[in-house]
């Protein structure tokens, strides 16, 4: 229900006066002339006394390295069929006999210029690359230690 300025809303408790509109919120004012902001939706929910809903949860992180591990051996596949030569063990998961090549490679993939794809992402995707790459590190790491 869209709400107009003037309308008096109760949240947590505390009475708020709207006041306003900034964008897509509200401008909610109290009784002491604070301003806050508040979403349509938010607001809504709030007043309906409907619980705050749960975030989605990650994938595990075991997931997330084999997702890795996946993705390379395609790309290896792929450019293998156009003159790349491509080692062998592009072609294979990660075991005990090759996972020290596999760790120098995420290692690789790690470094600041490659992470961050020379300054071509954004922070927040290069800490998304970094997550990945760290869970198939530790997922290598694991089979190497034996475990």
């Amino acid at each position: 229900m869209k709400k107009q300025i003037g309308d008096q809303v109760t949240l947590n408790g505390k009475a708020y006066t709207i006041s306003g509109f900034h964008k897509r919120s509200y401008l909610l004012k109290d009784a002491a002339g604070k301003e806050y902001k508040c979403g349509p939706d938010k607001l809504d929910r709030i007043e309906a006394g409907l619980p705050r809903q749960a975030r989605a949860p990650r994938a595990p992180s075991s997931a997330l390295a084999l997702g890795y591990f996946e993705r390379a051996i395609s790309f290896a596949k792929l450019f293998q069929n156009h003159g790349k030569q491509v080692a062998a063990f592009d072609l294979q998961m990660p075991n005990k006999e090759n996972a020290q090549t596999w760790i120098d490679r995420i290692e690789g993939e790690l470094s600041p210029e490659n992470l961050h794809c020379d300054g071509e992402i954004s922070h927040a995707a290069a800490m998304k690359k970094a997550r990945v790459l760290n869970a198939a590190l530790a997922y290598v790491e694991n089979i190497l230690k034996g475990a």
